[in-house]
């Protein structure tokens, strides 16, 4: 799901994509780079869109899948469209703003879904170029017009199911982590962690303040939030985010940011979670102690930080600084990605998000092609990495077969 985004949502690609940087490369280099890859993106996205419905076409005979799969490219090209400029028109034409937050999600459900229609055209054509070598052309015609009515049932559950699985809200999921060396005042240490919420277009008040009811309920001794937990500007989301301040645990909230804390003034959303009392780790440490023994809990800013903001260079061994070598140390990182500089900076635990663990099926089948570690607890030598597959959901309200979750860690000895 994470290079859905990546394709999507043009703000990935920083403000060092037009300005002149990187070892003397120059401005219109960097812009004509970024223009042949939207080129060739749009490129490949028509021509999937050609070959489905030139699918649908030949299995149906009826002509009006050509101007249905236009509908939805048109969409989904609407996508990176709004995400640039929709706030701006907001402000300027306060009386568009229910249209273009209507348009802004259908271009998100067309993305969604077309990528299921997408994964299951290919199966269902590679089933009927098989069945093409065993059934008679009249036999294999009808399969044919009856394999693309169980492709539309099964596509439509999947959506339906994915639609639902988004909009209920994460559960609770309980992992225990045993830890070597850890004190035994922090046996059965609870830590709850949120991570990609994407406060956003289509999750607003209700949903956190759901998020909000259920870590309460768990009264964990601190909450860790793992980046990514807004979409959008200050100016638009502040009052919805103000209200994960009313999270409580016995040692308070750690934050560090996310790519897309990034892509939306990091500084005014750092300040803004520092003004309801969280604390912001910017690859810095906090102690607790607890009867005398310490847990040092490390956070860093996310990995592409420094594309935005010189200074927020992700550096696990500058927030490990001044920690006793034999502290238990637990990591707060938005990406998986820092796991070995982690390692290398005698992290225990890291905790992290980013990935959704592919969000909604067929991606969460390829994630593992792209990321390391992208889903639950894992182990690296002797450090533990769990990924939380995302509290919210990013662009499309969609997690079929990848549920959202808020995740309850209990640390105990090894």
């Amino acid at each position: 799901m994470i290079e859905l985004e990546v394709l999507f949502d043009w703000r990935c690609y920083g403000r060092d994509v037009f300005r002149a940087s990187d070892g003397g490369l120059g401005l219109e280099f960097k812009y004509m780079s970024f223009l042949r890859r939207v080129i060739l993106i749009l490129f490949v996205m028509a021509l999937a869109h050609v070959y489905v419905a030139t699918s649908f076409y030949l299995a149906t005979g009826w002509s009006g899948v050509w101007w249905v799969f236009g509908l939805i490219f048109a969409c989904i090209l609407m996508m990176p469209l709004l995400r640039f400029k929709a706030e701006s028109w907001r402000r300027s034409y306060p009386r568009l703003a229910p249209l273009l937050w209507s348009l802004g999600v259908l271009s998100f459900l067309a993305v969604g879904g077309f990528s299921i229609i997408f994964f299951f055209s290919v199966i269902r054509d590679l089933l009927i170029f098989a069945l093409g070598f065993l059934l008679a052309p009249a036999n294999l015609e009808m399969a044919s017009k009856l394999s693309i009515k169980i492709e539309a049932g099964i596509i439509a559950v999947v959506f339906v199911v994915g639609l639902y699985q988004a909009l209920i809200g994460p559960g609770v999921k309980r992992v225990q982590v045993p830890l070597k060396g850890l004190p035994k005042e922090f046996e059965g240490f609870r830590i709850a962690q949120i991570s990609d919420l994407h406060i956003g277009p289509t999750i607003g008040a209700a949903y956190v303040r759901n998020v909000v009811r259920v870590v309460n309920e768990l009264k964990a001794d601190m909450i860790a939030m793992t980046g990514d937990i807004t979409d959008g500007s200050p100016a638009l989301y502040a009052t919805v985010a103000k209200d994960l301040g009313q999270m409580q645990s016995t040692y308070g909230r750690f934050f560090v940011t996310g790519n897309h804390e990034y892509y939306n003034d990091a500084p005014e959303w750092i300040r803004l979670h520092q003004e309801v009392g969280t604390r912001v780790l910017t690859n810095e440490n906090y102690r607790i102690e607890k009867r005398g023994a310490q847990l040092a809990i490390l956070g860093v800013t996310d990995v592409t930080g420094h594309h935005f903001i010189k200074s927020h260079f992700s550096s696990p061994e500058a927030a490990a600084a001044g920690v006793p070598e034999d502290t238990i140390k637990i990591l707060l990182a938005h990406q998986p990605v820092s796991y070995k500089a982690a390692h290398v900076a005698g992290v225990h635990l890291q905790l992290s998000g980013h990935t959704h663990s592919g969000q909604f099926f067929p991606w969460n089948l390829v994630i593992g092609f792209f990321h390391d570690y992208y889903r639950n607890l894992n182990r690296f030598k002797e450090m533990w990495i769990y990924v939380n597959p995302g509290t919210g959901y990013w662009g499309p309200p969609l997690r079929a077969a990848v549920a959202s979750e808020i995740t309850l860690l209990t640390l105990t000895r090894e």
